[in-house]
């Protein structure tokens, strides 16, 4: 307030009359005015808050709900994505193995061990077969987890069903989703996927990979458990492919009808999921293909979530799940609360917004830690966030532990330095395919073959999983590129994405770190009385094609030409060459001329004819600068 004072000469001052002061009829405490008037700002403050608060909640709370269905049907679809997808990996693994000629399919006994093998590298394959192009099949089932795989012997099936899919199998150009069969020697269904199998361009038959209806329908009753829903999978509109109820074994499940129909599973909710009406404010959700219907079943209301995928073959699958829409509509009426307990806890929210804002803080505060972790890709330091007593502070945990959780697979398929580089230049176009010189290194465990044939296939992953494990980190403690595992061996690179311009030298310390490593390995190996394990290396430099390479929806950062297939075969020539030695490391005069100012020795080794080259090439011992223990 500004208090204006007006003066007047003091003549005048004596000549006006004298105002007699009036008296207020009434008076009123100043802790009651001051009070008054706080409370009447704080009333009038808290009115406006609070209507701006209403609006901008209810357009909060719809798109949380829309984030909440993408979310649910995200997460589902993604673990369906990949409790299915390890057997892609599998029958590739199986074809290039035979297709290589490593192992002949005629060799029943060692197809017998590597479709066992590949059965224990992914558990939830349960049955894997090879079929030759003549109709004979051989089938290997894993029903009873832990223990050794069931094998069925050489049988020649010529039904209907073995023409057609050995019709699709000679059309196809790759691996493809065939149709639900139903196997009567077990009384189970299985989502089947089909790999042809070209030995130099001609057909000689096919895998077939199986996962059981039952176990599917387990997989995903336990995700829809992770959201209190009931999750389903429908192959078409009129058949259940996934659910709950169908953990177990159908008895309408037949040869001619191996996926039980929607009027037969006894879920009536779900019954009615096309007769539902579109659930209103779900727009956003729409456009990413999730649908959101909204069903009267017992005079109880139900939200059915569903989005159709068409990758696993005809006809397409709805993967969705179902709750009570009370769920649904308790953040539509917390809106209608919120409105009521505002005004009477008005007084108490200002005393308490410090405090309150602190705790609310602290969950956001955390997220932004591990934001900034995330964007660095140090995810081995960033931990799942806390739940929350506050929905949406909870569902935003939720969302960044599965978007970690996804993230971390991510980081164990996908090479580190690939995704660095993404991120720090933000252009994928720096990774399409080029010429470069590079160092390729590939390695090799010596008779892993026999030991794998006398080894549980439990003990046999986890004694990769470990040898891996070493020769990973020897390979990214130099900055090298792990393209891929092929079987027991190892394949990487030096010289991209990042050019680097001591590639060989840092192969060759990479190589002599795995030395130390498997040394260290053998002497705990020995204490436990197991037996010693042996590795070939070969390295080799030279001009390679590097980048993307495959289809548009599935390419992999890797490299071709003649560069790679001469590393690979200085690693086999060392069985020609081997001494005894725990590792056995041959490298090419082209990477012993790059190699400069690096505490390594080199002997030479003699020159030799590898396979694909016309001309010798000199090959070289990489000598580790502690002896190797030799075997008896």
């Amino acid at each position: 307030m500004t208090l204006t004072t007006q003066s007047v000469d003091s003549d005048n001052d004596a000549m006006k009359e004298e105002v007699p002061i009036r008296q207020a009829s009434s008076t009123f405490p100043v802790s009651l005015v001051l009070a008054g008037s706080m409370a009447v700002l704080v009333l009038s403050a808290v009115v406006l808050v609070l209507f701006i608060g209403l609006w901008t909640s209810q357009r909060n709370t719809i798109d949380l709900l829309n984030d909440r269905s993408e979310l649910i049907i995200g997460s589902i679809e993604s673990d369906v994505r990949a409790y299915l997808n390890p057997a892609l990996a599998q029958v590739e693994f199986i074809r290039r193995r035979i297709v290589t000629g490593q192992v002949d399919p005629e060799d029943h006994q060692r197809l017998i061990d590597l479709l066992s093998g590949s059965l224990a590298a992914a558990p939830q394959i349960e049955v894997l077969s090879y079929w030759h192009a003549d109709f004979r099949q051989l089938v290997v089932l894993n029903d009873k987890p832990g223990a050794p795989a069931t094998i069925i012997d050489i049988e020649t099936d010529t039904s209907e069903t073995a023409r057609i899919k050995d019709a699709r199998a000679r059309e196809a150009n790759g691996p493809f989703w065939d149709d639900i069969v139903f196997a009567p020697g077990v009384g189970l269904s299985y989502v089947n996927l089909v790999q042809p199998i070209r030995v130099n361009g001609e057909y000689v038959g096919f895998l077939a990979v199986g996962v059981s209806l039952p176990e599917l329908s387990k997989f995903v009753t336990e995700v829809g458990d992770l959201f209190d829903t009931n999750a389903f999978i429908l192959y078409g509109r009129d058949r259940v492919l996934a659910h709950p109820l169908l953990t177990q074994p159908h008895p309408e499940q037949t040869i001619e009808n191996p996926v039980v129909a929607l009027n037969r599973v006894g879920d009536i909710v779900l019954e009615e999921i096309w007769s539902g009406q579109p659930a209103e404010f779900f727009d956003r959700a729409a456009k990413s293909g999730v649908n959101v219907v909204i069903m009267e079943v017992g005079d109880i209301e139900h939200v059915a979530i569903y989005r159709w995928v068409n990758e696993f073959g005809s006809p397409p699958w709805a993967i969705g799940a179902w709750l009570v829409s009370d769920d649904a509509d308790t953040e539509l009426e917390r809106l209608g609360f919120a409105a009521a307990a505002g005004l009477g806890i008005a007084i108490l929210a200002t005393l308490m917004a410090v405090l309150l804002g602190r705790r609310l803080a602290r969950p956001i505060r955390l997220l932004a830690q591990s934001a900034t972790q995330i964007g660095a890709l140090d995810l081995s330091h960033v931990h799942s966030l806390p739940g929350s007593r506050v929905r949406e502070l909870n569902d935003q945990a939720l969302a960044f532990n599965s978007m970690l959780a996804g993230l971390r697979w991510f980081e164990t398929y996908v090479p580190r330095t690939l995704v660095t580089r993404l991120i720090q230049t933000g252009d994928a176009s720096s990774l399409e395919s080029q010429e470069r010189i590079l160092t390729v290194m590939f390695t090799d465990i010596v008779g892993f073959t026999a030991e794998s044939e006398r080894l549980p296939a439990g003990e046999i992953a986890s004694l990769l999983n470990e040898h891996f494990a070493l020769l990973g980190g020897c390979v990214d403690s130099e900055g090298g590129t792990i393209d891929k595992f092929i079987g027991d061996g190892l394949m990487a690179f030096w010289g991209a994405p990042d050019e680097q311009g001591d590639t060989a030298a840092r192969a060759c310390r990479a190589a002599l770190k795995m030395v130390r490593a498997v040394e260290a390995e053998n002497a705990k190996r020995e204490i436990n009385s197991q037996s010693a394990i042996r590795v070939r290396i070969g390295i080799h430099s030279g001009p390679v094609v590097v980048g993307n390479i495959g289809a548009p929806g599935r390419m992999n950062y890797t490299i071709v030409g003649d560069t790679v297939n001469t590393g690979q075969r200085l690693e086999t020539l060392g069985k020609e060459l081997d001494r005894g030695d725990f590792v056995t490391i041959l490298v090419s005069d082209a990477v012993v001329s790059e190699v400069e100012d690096v505490e390594v020795a080199f002997e030479a080794a003699g020159s030799f004819q590898v396979k694909g080259r016309v001309r010798e090439i000199s090959v070289y011992r990489l000598l580790s600068s502690s002896p190797n223990t030799l075997l008896n």
